[in-house]
């Protein structure tokens, strides 16, 4: 299952968000015959992948009804796969890293 979670903040013309991607952990596959029909790089038995989430988070401010500033950072804790802590080896997660935009969105 993949889902996301967002928290907002607002003050004013202010806001602030931050957003959890999920990927949630669990079997790999239910209905697998063998112990060891999926293997590790190891070359150990697996069934199942630990869930991880990647944060986002920004900051907006509303200069008029139709003009909004944004500020977003994709990836904040910076995660390019190779934490082993986060990250099952086996999905082979990949990111290129922190990424941050800025973008001015006008509503005509």
């Amino acid at each position: 299952w993949f889902y996301d979670t967002s928290i907002e903040y607002s003050m004013g013309d202010w806001y602030a968000f931050v957003q959890g991607n999920s990927r949630s952990g669990g079997l790999i596959d239910k209905f697998q015959q063998y112990d060891d029909q999926y293997l590790d790089y190891n070359g150990d038995p697996i069934d199942r992948f630990r869930g991880y989430t990647v944060w986002n988070g920004g900051l907006g401010y509303n200069i008029s009804d139709d003009v909004t500033l944004r500020v977003i950072a994709n990836n904040l804790m910076d995660y390019d796969g190779t934490e082993d802590d986060v990250f099952d080896k086996e999905i082979n997660f990949i990111s290129i890293g922190r990424q941050v935009t800025a973008s001015l969105n006008w509503r005509f």
